[in-house]
């Protein structure tokens, strides 16, 4: 492509061009009115074509449906005869059927008139950004095409405009019977205003060429150099040079599609041809760009056609609006006065709109975003692009459900629809960049196909279920940016991703230094280099073979998970017994729960540069002793300040178990084992969620065991303080087993101490497989501690700036775009899985003890709403706290098995299925599933609904883990994970102090803010260290 693009840049910039994006941006213009414009033009033939509200919203599906019927036909027509060809025949046709649609007198004729006009008004609407590409050089397109749909804000004003002319002022009010009756009113006059851009496209698409990349693809090279040497006259007075003219010819040599007469029918032949977009290397990234057109679709077009109709009803409403937010004022009748559905149809037939200039607003902040995002094309990766513009509309979104004030409102609506439509103009841009021109056309009308498909999706849900559920239904519509986000690593959206797919495909290795993308340039190469020295070791370790060994650690470290999720989940049990001795508040309540946490976040850093220094082994035998005595010794409280300290310093302490024991259990392993072998480790994490229950049934029931010893002063010795005790049990053994565990070797080999380093290592063999190493692996680590040896020297530095210094290589290149994503992934998934994971026993509880019927009644019902049924209230709580009288435990049993299920099909999984593929199917599960919390009624799916929301984080947690520990070197490994868990801790606490302060007073509207979380969490996928 570079000859071709060679003679553009030496061409350069000129009237040829200009001319061509007036053209096709004309084109542009007319798609939006003959598609968006029946925003308008439906509401005001309501009286005359005498429509029912179901029948207003098929109107405004008739031209998407169209669009889609036709949209694949057209970009295979358009491959075979030519753009200029096609758009010459679809503007007449689209033209004519637009225009005639405006005399229908009946509602039948006047949807087929308009599904006709959006079957032709598909070529314009497809083949423009294709034929306007092709003019360009391939670095420029991006920014053309961003150009192109610029005319979408120029068309959102031209509707308005035009509306406002025709039917809201008198100037153009006319009524005049024609045939039968056919009664000529402004509406239809404004109709065929629509077409006007189409008309002066048409004619001056008489002045321009064919594509010259279509000739040259075509084989027809005479044509395709005519239509270059008139570019360059027009640009720059003079011919095509000799040398350009030997570049033009490569370019054909290289372009051209052979094309051979096919026996099969014209639907076979379409068919055929569209299948290398459904074949590597284009399926996942072009099922993705499909994907999320449909998504931004829903959005920008679906539910943008209503914004005149909505906004027009707000401004209806008399009486003071203030205070009020977005869906009361247009759909709650009680707090002021709105014109009501029949007065409407009268508004509607006097042609009195209201909301015409907020239209316009609407048009110039789309011309003001798309010049935004045209400059920051320039300088900014088109993927930070994508996920800001989405992660805002979503914001935005938010914001329109709780602002009160008017122009916050208008402006956050205007937002979360213009947001989405510019990044579709950027993921067509870089689409129509990276897809050769023989299937161009053809890729471009079925990714936009899919887009009017969810226009149509949107238009239809929002006129059923916007009256009705208003604020869920905004909830879901500022979710969909953030699920379209999430799978941004799927789509063309770097400069040479399809090359470097093409020739992986073919088995060709490509090391190209990109100027625009140097860190995920230097992580492939630091990480290639990287896993070819840490060969020596995995081939050592490999040789060995998994063995008594590794189960032994494996149960070992297994254990340590299951006391660091004991000593801060299992006090969502333990606080709420411990309220009536204590005498606890809610809020002392919800300090306790989280005061472990607090000391995890405090300590975490610490223990990672410790562990770094002094050893793994060392670490845990130290961190293990001192957080059991502070444990137990907490349970020996007699009042909540030293209460709260004990279990503070007792997250001080535990916090090197928690993270430690993952960087230890990786370095006995080889890599290509590393990520299943710490899925099993997380396992425990099941285990630890049925212990805890078990173990509370038996100490907290009635019924098992209930006594109450004076030991000294008010000290009494009851249940919960021995349950607390017992909590501490799988440390214990753990230490033990610890004793007959080795330093790992890795570290060893990092720390020069090569002696020790091969003593562990042929104690494993021994272990395993009977047999010393044999003199070959010797060498093999020899080589790999000659790689791995960090040279260290004594400082003069202070501790603290000693841990500084040790941590900063994690934020420099390569490591500072994946290190914080990861951070950041870990605050979510910590927030959600452990934040309100830990209120689940209790909230399980309270659902068990409410009395009455709960058939249908949703889960915020049952827990918050007290008018539908009895349920003992706060006083009558604390009587049952003080009986240790639980009844959910049954539910955490349940949580638990299905914790161990999860752990082991995600284990299963990662031996075929890309780790990639499993993170983002298990942010859409969590996402779903708490939105499915907000709405179901029976017992079992909420409870399977919560599992799901809760458990699904912690096995991706466990997944982003494993890829860390791979990515990272030994030196840096510890203090990585330690810090990246640490951000975990802090989400939990967050989400843990969150859900007691919110989640009475907005329980549904925090159960979706808390589903959108894994989807933000998923916008930055793409930077996270996994590898296909």
């Amino acid at each position: 492509m570079e000859n071709f693009d060679r003679v553009m840049d030496g061409i350069g910039f000129g009237k040829a061009h200009v001319f061509a994006i007036l053209t096709l941006g004309l084109l542009q213009m007319l798609t939006v009115p003959e598609t968006m414009g029946m925003g308008v033009v439906g509401p005001a033939s309501v009286c005359d074509l005498h429509l029912s509200q179901g029948q207003l919203a098929v109107l405004h599906s008739a031209s998407f449906v169209g669009i889609i019927c036709s949209s694949y036909f057209w970009g295979y027509i358009t491959d075979k005869m030519g753009r200029r060809w096609t758009l010459l025949r679809t503007l007449v046709l689209s033209t004519l059927c637009s225009l005639a649609s405006n005399f229908m007198v009946g509602f039948t004729g006047f949807v087929l008139m308009r599904f006709l006009t959006g079957i032709f008004v598909a070529g314009p609407g497809l083949v423009g950004p294709t034929y306007l590409s092709e003019f360009f050089p391939t670095r420029h397109v991006r920014t053309v095409i961003t150009h192109l749909y610029l005319f979408t804000g120029f068309a959102i004003m031209y509707c308005p405009l035009m509306a406002t002319l025709f039917l809201k002022t008198s100037l153009l009010e006319i009524e005049y019977p024609i045939v039968g009756d056919l009664v000529l009113r402004s509406w239809r006059l404004l109709g065929c205003s629509w077409v006007v851009p189409g008309i002066l496209s048409f004619f001056l698409l008489f002045f321009m060429p064919e594509s010259p990349k279509f000739f040259f693809t075509m084989g027809q090279t005479q044509k395709g150099l005519a239509v270059m040497e008139w570019i360059s006259r027009r640009n720059t007075g003079r011919p095509l040079t000799p040398e350009q003219i030997v570049w033009l010819h490569r370019f054909q040599a290289f372009s051209q599609v052979r094309r051979q007469k096919a026996d099969q029918h014209l639907l076979g032949s379409m068919l055929s041809d569209a299948m290398p977009l459904f074949r590597k290397p284009y399926l996942v990234t072009y099922t993705g760009a499909c994907m999320t057109m449909f998504l931004l679709g829903m959005v920008s077009n679906g539910f943008g056609i209503w914004f005149t109709a909505m906004r027009n009803r707000l401004l209806m409403r008399k009486g003071n609006k203030d205070q009020m937010p977005f869906c009361q004022v247009i759909f709650v009748p009680d707090p002021g006065l709105v014109l009501e559905p029949e007065n409407d149809l009268n508004v509607i037939c006097d042609d009195d709109f209201k909301s015409f200039f907020e239209s316009v607003y609407m048009g110039a902040v789309n011309v003001f975003l798309y010049n935004v995002c045209w400059v920051l094309l320039f300088k900014v990766p088109r993927s930070v692009t994508f996920v800001v513009f989405l992660s805002a509309a979503s914001t935005f979104g938010f914001i329109l459900i709780f602002s009160t004030h008017f122009w916050v409102q208008l402006f956050s609506y205007i937002l979360l629809l213009s947001l989405p439509l510019v990044v579709m103009t950027l993921l067509g841009g870089s689409l129509l960049g990276n897809v050769p021109t023989h299937l161009r056309a053809k890729a471009v009308c079925i990714c936009l196909m899919w887009s009017r498909f969810g226009a149509i999706v949107g238009a239809i849900s929002t006129g059923l279920f916007i009256h009705l559920h208003c604020e869920p239904f905004l909830l879901l519509v500022a979710i969909i940016p953030l699920l379209a986000a999430s799978i941004s690593s799927y789509l063309p959206l770097c400069i040479c991703f399809w090359c470097c797919k093409i020739l992986s495909v073919v088995g060709i290795e490509i090391v190209v230094k990109i100027q625009r993308n140097k860190q995920k340039f230097l992580i492939w190469f630091y990480c290639n280099t990287r896993t070819r020295r840490m060969e020596h070791f995995d081939r050592v370790m490999e040789q060995i073979g998994f063995g008594k060994v590794h189960l032994f650690a494996l149960l070992t470290l297994g254990l340590l998970q299951m006391l660091t999720f004991q000593e801060t989940m299992g006090m969502g049990v333990v606080a709420p017994a411990s309220v009536c001795d204590l005498h606890l508040t809610q809020m002392q309540m919800a300090a306790l729960t989280a005061a472990t946490f607090m000391g995890i976040i405090c300590s975490s850093y610490f223990w990672g540069y410790i562990t770094d220094k002094k050893g793994r082994r060392w670490t845990l035998l130290r961190t293990i002793t001192v957080s059991m005595v502070c444990s137990i010794t907490s349970m020996f409280m007699v009042n909540f300040p030293g209460f709260f300290l004990m279990r503070f310093f007792t997250g001080i302490f535990v916090a090197g178990p928690s993270f430690v024991a993952a960087t230890y259990l990786s370095e006995f392993f080889p890599r290509p084992l590393l990520a299943r072998v710490i899925t099993h480790m997380f396992m425990f994490t099941g285990f630890a969620m049925m212990f805890c229950p078990g173990m509370a049934t038996l100490f907290l029931k009635p019924g098992y065991i209930d006594f109450e010893v004076h030991l000294i002063g008010n000290l009494v010795w009851r249940p919960w303080r021995m349950l607390g005790c017992i909590y501490v049990l799988p440390g214990l053994i753990a230490l033990i087993l610890l004793l007959f565990l080795p330093e790992s070797p890795k570290f060893l080999f990092m720390i020069g101490d090569t002696h020790k380093g091969l003593k562990v290592v042929e104690w494993i063999s021994m272990k395993n497989t009977g047999r010393p190493l044999t003199p070959e692996q010797i060498v093999l680590l020899h080589k790999f501690q000659n790689f791995a040896q960090v040279k260290r020297q004594k400082s003069d530095e202070h501790i603290i700036r000693s841990m500084m210094s040790d941590a900063m290589p994690l934020f420099r290149r390569p490591y500072l775009g994946t290190f914080i994503s990861a951070c950041m992934l870990m605050f979510v998934l910590g927030l959600i899985a452990n934040g309100i994971g830990i209120w689940f026993t209790a909230m399980r509880n309270r659902a068990h003890m409410r009395q009455g019927d709960k058939t249908d009644m949703s889960l915020c019902q049952i827990l918050f709403v007290p008018d539908q049924g009895l349920i003992l209230e706060p006083e009558s709580d604390v009587e049952v706290i003080c009986n240790d009288d639980f009844k959910g435990f049954n539910d955490s049993f349940c949580m638990g098995a299905a914790n161990v299920l999860l752990y082991n099909i995600c284990w299963l999984l990662l031996f075929k299925v890309p780790r990639r593929f499993i993170f983002i199917v298990g942010i859409l599960i969590t996402s779903t599933s708490g939105c499915l919390l907000v709405f179901v009624t029976g017992r079992w799916v909420q409870l399977a609904t919560c599992i799901l929301l809760l458990g699904t984080p912690g096995v991706i947690l466990s997944v982003l883990g494993g890829a860390l520990l791979e990515d990272v070197p030994t030196y840096l490994r510890a203090k990585a994970m330690c810090i990246c868990l640490m951000w975990a801790r802090c989400g939990a606490v967050v989400g843990t102090i969150a859900t007691g302060i919110l989640i009475h007073q907005y329980c549904a509207h925090y159960l979706f803010l808390i589903s959108t979380m894994p989807l933000l969490a998923g916008c930055i996928e793409g930077y996270l260290p996994f590898k296909f």
